[in-house]
């Protein structure tokens, strides 16, 4: 397996920290420092997790992508919402 890219860790980053969120004003720092490493070495480390997030990843490119370039998108004036 290859190292993970930037994009990977910070993907597989913020996915843990937002699931995180809620725990952490009711688990430890200690702890929840703990399971964070744990799942973000999980999504780094394991074919399942570097499938999920390339799968994710592959999926902001295209959406991003196919925003910026679809031509019966027209253009809106964005102060008054019009053509």
């Amino acid at each position: 397996m290859t190292a993970p890219t930037d994009a990977q860790r910070a993907l597989a980053a913020s996915l843990v920290d937002e699931a995180l969120q809620a725990y952490q004003r009711t688990v430890p720092r200690r702890a929840l420092r703990d399971v964070r490493e744990f799942m973000i070495d999980e999504l780094l480390c394991t074919s399942y997790g570097r499938a999920k997030l390339a799968r994710l990843l592959d999926s902001c490119a295209h959406d991003s992508g196919t925003q910026d370039t679809n031509p019966d998108i027209d253009a809106t004036d964005e102060t008054t919402g019009h053509t």
